[in-house]
């Protein structure tokens, strides 16, 4: 479930920014868009353990998940300096987006873990066309997006140390990781 609420009652999206002029309002006011909406979409996943070790505990890991676009239909309104000028709406398209993860641990025993993984996301940001904003008196105020497809690649490595023997109850865990992600927004 996608929502713009917060954790009492309906929460918004807004964006502020300063007019240019026109439609009556003077140039230089602060201009402000709300709008709520709550809808749905779907997750499927798959993991696959193609290896255990003597404990039964993986030693390679596969997973991929698909998550559905979605789509909100955002309602509320057009203020110009705090007055509301119009009721206003937009159409907001969330992004389709396919993930995959492979983990492998190198070492995996009663004493300690080490953990390498690898995981890619797509998203499908091109649906995000445009967020046109439409009021209630009939005007159109354009927003292309235009945005691109974009991915994201992350690597990372733990090491945990288990059953301690100064520290029975406890397990210490190193970790670290990289992350590059290709923007979704076009350059200007």
């Amino acid at each position: 479930i996608y929502t713009f609420s917060g954790l009492f009652g309906e929460g918004h999206v807004e964006q502020q920014s300063i007019w240019p002029g026109g439609l009556g309002i003077p140039a230089g006011s602060l201009v402000e868009i709300n709008g709520s909406d709550t809808t749905a979409g779907f997750n499927v996943s798959l993991l696959y353990t193609p290896f255990r070790n003597a404990d039964g505990k993986p030693l390679a890991n596969i997973g991929l998940l698909y998550r559905s676009q979605a789509t909100l239909h955002l309602t509320g309104a057009f203020l110009a300096n705090g007055a509301e000028v119009s009721g206003a709406a937009a159409t907001l398209v969330l992004p389709q987006i396919f993930s995959g993860g492979m983990a492998v641990w190198p070492v995996r025993t009663r004493e300690r873990e080490w953990k390498l993984e690898f995981n890619v996301d797509y998203a499908g940001w091109k649906s995000n066309r445009n967020l046109d904003i439409h009021l209630t008196n009939g005007t159109l105020i354009p927003f292309p997006q235009n945005w691109q497809n974009a991915y994201t690649i992350m690597i990372g490595t733990e090491h945990k140390w288990l059953h301690l023997d100064k520290m029975p109850d406890w397990e210490i865990a190193l970790r670290g990781g990289y992350m590059t992600q290709q923007t979704q927004v076009p350059d200007l």
